[in-house]
């Protein structure tokens, strides 16, 4: 069950963030009463606040752990440790479970197989070490994005339980501590500047639960992890002074030409892989288009013609990208988003300038990516992340 009663949420929202705090200290306070929680920490903003917030209000009842799951960015396990350890009273433990969660998704090419087969290691996980300290209580930081898209049919959040009826205490052996559940991200934002969280934590690039599993739609290889760990690394520093919410870079098999064109005009390739999109209040699994034409930085400026012209269409297509750069070798496709978002439940692109994408791409375009493209579907009708 999440912590705060959705009749108490307005309440809640209500409180300046130092008031939220307190007002969530007490309610972990008398939730727990003298039982352990194991914090289940990512890293991101959320869960840190959540984590401290919790230790804040317990003490040493409280162990923040963080799982290895192989999908993390470059090096984030140590990254992490060392920022949290700096301002927490107790240390973080990585539990390193990469090989296990790789074997639990490897042989799966489907979005939402993928997605719960995470989850199920996930939790098979968590509840093993809560097991090992006698925790009663597993805290996460889910927030509400999460579970409204979740329960809404856009896309199975790993951390959503309690709100798909999944019975946490009979099923993991625990409870759950969501203290934001009824928060949305500019909120957690602002509670994490009221907590003195540095800005590494405060402004963190969101991060997907289950990582770069979701950023490889369809079967996942380690070439594939492995190229889009690097990716990313890079996009996130090249991009990092651009105005956005998130940016990123995900993997694909290099798309085909289509002898006949979706969009007429140009240059048009379609990407094997089916990926998240929205139509209406539903969750659809649909083709990504790929364009080119002589002019891409042209091309680029008009990128919402390109997405008036697919909607109109009403076709299979949900999502179309710009090829930036391309060379003649190699078998896979990176394609960069960049939004800009205050809640995430919608978002729009967030267009880098057209000299800094070429920039990229020439760091990009090495081993076996042969082109680059820039995703210019907003949210809906695409979804922000593929799957």
């Amino acid at each position: 069950m999440a912590l705060i009663p959705s009749d108490e949420s307005t309440r809640v929202f209500s409180k300046e963030p130092s008031a939220l705090i307190g007002e969530l200290k007490s309610l972990i306070r008398e939730k727990v009463g003298s039982e352990k929680v194991l914090a289940a920490l990512s890293g991101g903003v959320d869960s840190t606040v959540a984590t401290l917030i919790a230790i804040s209000a317990l003490g040493e009842r409280v162990t923040p752990v963080l799982l290895d799951t192989g999908f993390l960015r470059e090096n984030e396990p140590q990254i992490v440790k060392k920022l949290f350890d700096s301002i927490s009273p107790i240390p973080l433990k990585i539990l390193e479970r990469s090989e296990i969660f790789f074997k639990a998704v490897s042989a799966l090419d489907d979005a939402e197989s993928k997605r719960i087969a995470f989850r199920e290691t996930f939790y098979a996980q968590l509840k093993e070490e809560a097991q090992k300290i006698g925790a009663r209580w597993l805290l996460q930081g889910t927030i509400a994005p999460d579970w409204i898209e979740t329960t809404g049919g856009i896309k199975t959040q790993h951390n959503v339980l309690a709100q798909l009826g999944i019975r946490t205490e009979e099923r993991y052996g625990f409870s759950l501590l969501e203290p934001l559940a009824y928060l949305y991200k500019d909120q957690v934002r602002a509670l994490a500047r009221a907590l003195g969280l540095p800005k590494e934590f405060a402004n963190r690039q969101p991060f997907p639960g289950p990582g770069l599993l979701i950023r490889i739609p369809g079967r996942v290889s380690q070439e594939k992890l492995e190229l889009v760990k690097k990716v990313n690394t890079i996009v996130e520093e090249r991009l990092s002074t651009l105005s956005a919410s998130q940016y990123f870079g995900a993997i694909f098999d290099a798309p085909e030409r289509l002898a006949t064109r979706v969009l007429k005009g140009y240059e048009n390739y379609e990407f094997k892989e089916r990926v998240t999109g929205v139509m209406g209040d539903a969750r659809v699994y649909a083709k990504m288009l790929g364009v080119d034409a002589p002019e891409r930085e042209s091309l680029l400026k008009h990128y919402q013609k390109l997405v008036a012209e697919l909607t109109s269409l009403k076709s299979e297509y949900t999502r179309v990208c710009v090829l930036i750069s391309s060379k003649n070798e190699g078998k896979y496709a990176i394609v960069v988003r960049a939004v800009k978002t205050s809640d995430f439940m919608t978002a729009d692109v967030a267009l880098p300038p057209f000299d800094l994408l070429v920039s990229l791409c020439s760091h990009v375009l090495k081993q076996a990516i042969r082109e680059i493209y820039f995703d210019v579907t907003p949210k809906p009708p695409a979804t922000i992340e593929y799957e």
